[in-house]
């Protein structure tokens, strides 16, 4: 069973500030895009604020357009440096890592994703959410929005996104009994 945490608004707003300094981490360090995704994007725009009980912050990052071999090459090598940070958390996988926060407080759960001939691929792109290979503007370029006083960085149709990744993500459960089961089935 996952820990669910409850968060205050001093909480929220240091985790905000952390996604903002992960963001220039990875684009100074990287060049990589990164913008919210999963969890931390459906409550941002459905919520305007983070969802009770989540337990991550959901980051995606954008690493460029190769092929696929390029891709798990890259990847590997952004791996290898976490790994010389010690910035890494569990196990990593080509289409997701998890890194601690400086302060190793906040999880941010990581989701690689490329293009290749203008097609998205990686994180959960290629899973069962995704009936068909999704075009690269469903994603770029990235809008900022104003999130708890900060600017982050989301994908440009997140709507669709959401659309495609959740059931019903325009209404909140509200019953902590299936909250709980809908996120440790």
């Amino acid at each position: 069973m996952k820990n669910f945490i409850v968060y205050d608004d001093k909480s929220k707003n240091l985790m905000t500030e952390q996604i903002s300094k992960f963001e220039i981490w990875m684009k100074n360090t990287f060049n990589f895009q990164t913008f919210l995704f999963g969890g931390t994007l459906l409550g941002a725009i459905r919520d305007k604020d983070f969802i009770p009980h989540d337990n991550d912050i959901d980051i995606g990052f954008y690493i460029g357009e190769y092929d696929n071999n390029k891709a798990v090459k890259v990847i590997k090598n952004f791996h290898e440096i976490l790994k010389e940070t010690k910035m890494w958390s569990h196990k990593m996988k080509i289409g997701q890592v998890k890194i601690l926060s400086p302060s190793k407080k906040i999880l941010f759960d990581c989701w690689s994703i490329w293009s290749h001939k203008g097609k998205l691929y990686g994180g959960t792109i290629n899973t069962l959410h995704y009936p068909t290979k999704l075009d690269v503007s469903i994603l770029l370029p990235v809008k900022t929005i104003k999130f708890r006083g900060m600017d982050l960085s989301i994908p440009k149709e997140s709507e669709k996104i959401l659309d495609i990744h959740y059931v019903d993500w325009q209404t909140p459960i509200t019953d902590k009994k299936k909250c709980f089961k809908q996120y440790n089935s």
